[in-house]
């Protein structure tokens, strides 16, 4: 805006003289640097960058950056966070170049079909319910609202099937009956300390009507019947607190007695990403709680898959008829949902048949299973390092081959540079160490392996790795992958779990997962500030 406001003046300065012309190049001249100092990096990203996954990282930084990641901040940031990473990914199954010129149309076009739904719960201080829930409730100030003709009370709808004489007949409660009920509601909602009486002046189709009930009221209460202007700032009153301290960003130091010293490595992503979400799972020993009677969920399907592969590797003989007998019977257990099978149940077949072609394909290679399930650890800068491996195959070149599986989708290799998806590299690590039992001598982990049983394309089951032998479209080399993550573990052990290094509470935009102590980090008390 203001390099706007500048140009205009510019235009319109040679009608007030050459003295004004010269003062607004000057300061042009002055406020430009800065500006474009601020853009370089975004005109870096795209010189040369024919990449569509590049211009959109590029971008990505840029916002970031001229925001102090305010960008990223509450659910807007974060559904905005998760279509950048999405779009990210999927970038390589694009064009090899895309124009640039394109890319605003690209935005605007993801962007503006994207829907934002605020999170449940509302204002933390109001809470807008129906008659059966204020029922239950019970608030310091109660907003009885929608006291007008036709609102409050409702008018009875017709019955289209019986008519009142045949509903009595039959023992049937009158429709009338509600208005009852919502008398009742009404009178026992007057019981709060404080309670408004409200109406609208206006309604969708021009100036509401008072209910009879409310006129009723005024006409008893006389003289002491009190204008609602004396409540017009009542709604501002709310969000103004005679005492307001926002939580800061949590910093726990707990003493080195309490820092563990054994750690799976499923949660050294955790520390990588949030380590706070580390400290009140692993130190505070908090856990999220299921859902009562929630269906099952991702972590279940996980565990079946695994549990089938594992039975049906263990068994040796790899027949592909043996697994998929193995899938139908899991879907015929009695407490499989019905639900779950009709709609899952296809879905596992193909992925399995999948799975078992590529075992198959791999045994005529030369490449043969040595374990699966299998638990490791091994003291890396003393910290004792655990972790369970999917599958652990041999190599044709006798390296070692770490698979894991995922019922979704795998994370990305941009994840996996940045430290916040290791497991792989740390399974591997195990394994080079020699500390997964019944695997003779220390090889070398060749390969890094996701089996995903998710769709992709038209068929559902496919590979991926997060290094490549060449370190091509900026993934990991694989020969340098375990020194990479000993490293990462290194720095992050002598910090955090050696050191006296603070759990500080992060928000990561490239993992939006970790969201279940956000409530108890005070999330949106800090995050976006100055300080946060």
């Amino acid at each position: 805006p203001q390099a706007g406001l500048l140009g205009i003046d510019l235009l319109l300065a040679p009608r007030e003289g050459e003295d004004r012309q010269r003062d607004l190049r000057a300061r042009i001249g002055a406020w430009w640097p800065q500006a474009r100092s601020l853009l370089a990096p975004l005109e870096a990203a795209f010189a040369g960058a024919p990449d569509l996954s590049a211009q959109l990282a590029g971008i990505r930084e840029q916002a970031g950056l001229l925001s102090r990641e305010a960008v990223w901040a509450g659910h807007q940031g974060r559904a905005a966070a998760e279509l950048f990473a999405d779009m990210e990914d999927h970038a390589g199954d694009g064009p090899r170049e895309a124009d640039m010129r394109s890319l605003p149309i690209l935005l605007d076009h993801m962007l503006g079909g994207l829907a934002v739904r605020p999170p449940q719960g509302g204002h933390p201080r109001i809470a807008i319910l129906g008659l059966i829930e204020a029922r239950l409730m019970q608030a310091d100030i109660m907003i009885l609202g929608g006291l007008n003709e036709g609102v409050w009370p409702g008018m009875p709808a017709p019955d289209p099937w019986l008519a009142p004489s045949i509903r009595k007949d039959l023992g049937l409660p009158g429709l009338e009956s509600r208005i009852g009920l919502a008398a009742h509601d009404f009178a026992s909602a007057l019981g709060a300390p404080q309670v408004l009486i409200t109406r609208a002046r206006r309604g969708a189709g021009g100036p509401a009507v008072a209910s009879r009930f409310w006129l009723r009221l005024k006409a008893m209460a006389g003289p002491q019947w009190k204008s609602a202007d004396r409540y017009a700032d009542f709604a501002r009153d709310i969000d103004r607190p005679a005492l307001f301290r926002p939580a800061a960003r949590p910093r726990p130091v707990p003493p080195a007695s309490v820092r563990p010293k054994l750690v799976p490595v499923t949660d050294v992503d955790r520390l990588k990403a949030d380590p706070y979400a580390f400290y009140a799972r692993r130190i505070l020993r908090l856990a999220r709680l299921d859902p009562v009677d929630a269906d099952a969920g991702p972590a279940w399907r996980g565990t079946a898959v695994h549990e089938i592969l594992q039975r049906w590797a263990e068994a040796a003989t790899l027949d592909p008829a043996d697994l998929e007998d193995r899938a139908r019977a899991m879907f015929a257990r009695p407490d499989v949902h019905p639900l779950l099978r009709a709609l899952w149940q296809p879905r596992l077949i193909e992925a399995i048949r999948w799975i078992a072609a590529e075992v198959t394909k791999d045994k005529g290679e030369g490449r043969s299973i040595l374990a699966v399930e299998r638990e490791g650890r091994t003291e890396i800068a003393g910290i004792t390092l655990t972790g369970k491996a999917d599958r652990i195959d041999r190599m044709t070149d006798g390296t070692l081959a770490i698979v894991d599986y995922k019922t979704g989708k795998p994370p990305s290799a941009r994840q996996v540079r940045a430290g916040f998806a290791l497991q792989l590299g740390l399974l591997g690590l195990i394994a080079e160490h020699g500390g997964f039992p019944g695997i003779e001598g220390r090889a070398v982990a060749g390969c890094f392996e996701y089996w995903s049983l998710a769709k992709k394309g038209d068929a559902f089951g496919y590979r991926e790795s997060p290094v490549d032998p060449l370190g091509k479209r900026d993934k990991i080399v694989t020969a340098d992958f375990t020194t990479y993550v000993h490293d990462l573990f290194e720095q992050a052990a002598a910090g955090y779990l050696n050191g006296t290094m603070p759990f500080e509470a992060q928000v990561n935009p490239e993992v939006a997962s970790y969201g279940d102590y956000d409530q108890l980090m005070r999330l949106e008390e800090w995050y976006g500030r100055d300080d946060g």
